[in-house]
């Protein structure tokens, strides 16, 4: 199929006056374009159609739980998910004849599945930690630190899995090299690492909970703990100002 395209689109473009061996070369720039425009369509009708469609199908429910899905636009990432598909499926039989630039061809569009999947990830995340907020047992617990922690791991991974891509190197390279970097980053970051340490003892401990009347005259904090997450806590003092330790 796709080679009767190739030949028809060249066919087209040396009936209009082109050159054999530029009509070789512009029909990949049409055929790319036309592979662009494809995902482009595919990426509307998922979004403005089915996924629109799915979420007045959920706001007319009587479940609770499905209005979350909506709130946090969870399908929306989803909609980049089949029209990447597409494309990168495209661009590896449009780019087959061409086996210096398909193998880039490939890694671009394997980052671009990755991230798509990696937004898929982070908006299940928000989801998950809104519906553990709402539940009796997790509902004064800090669980927000615990949640940016494994967005932290999961970017981590996401952006050394993308470099071993790019660079066709094995991720182990790339863990070395941040595993030497370990001591350079406990150096600059001494605080934001031990306030990462905190947060886990106390999400884990259970030690401090949001409502839980705090007083610490060193920060100037004196009243009701109202969010506590990865990295510094905030009090709402008996004065109505906000402190943040």
């Amino acid at each position: 199929m796709m080679k009767i395209t190739e030949r028809w689109v060249e066919a087209v473009l040396m009936r209009w006056g082109v050159a054999e061996a530029v009509a070789v070369n512009l029909r990949l720039v049409v055929l790319i374009v036309a592979a662009g425009l494809l995902s482009l369509i595919l990426f509307w009708i998922m979004k403005y159609l089915v996924v629109k469609g799915i979420y007045r199908f959920f706001l007319k429910t009587n479940f609770s739980w499905d209005d979350a899905l909506v709130k946090f636009q969870v399908f929306n990432h989803v909609a980049h998910l089949i029209p990447a598909m597409v494309l990168r499926g495209a661009l590896q039989m449009i780019f087959r004849d061409f086996p210096n630039l398909l193998p880039w061809v490939v890694r671009i569009t394997d980052c671009y599945l990755i991230i798509v999947f990696v937004l898929i990830i982070n908006a299940f995340l928000r989801l998950g930690h809104y519906a553990m907020g709402r539940t009796a047992a997790f509902k004064d617990k800090p669980i927000a630190g615990l949640f940016q922690l494994i967005r932290i791991i999961l970017y981590i991974a996401t952006g050394i899995l993308i470099l071993s891509i790019l660079l066709n190197k094995s991720p182990a390279v790339f863990l070395g090299v941040f595993g030497t970097m370990t001591a350079v980053m406990m150096l600059i970051f001494k605080d934001t690492i031990l306030g990462l340490v905190a947060s886990i003892q106390m999400a884990t401990g259970d030690t401090v909970r949001v409502g839980d009347w705090i007083e610490m005259p060193k920060f100037g904090a004196d009243g009701d703990v109202v969010s506590i997450n990865l990295t510094s806590v905030r009090v709402m003092n008996f004065d109505k100002t906000v402190t943040t330790i």
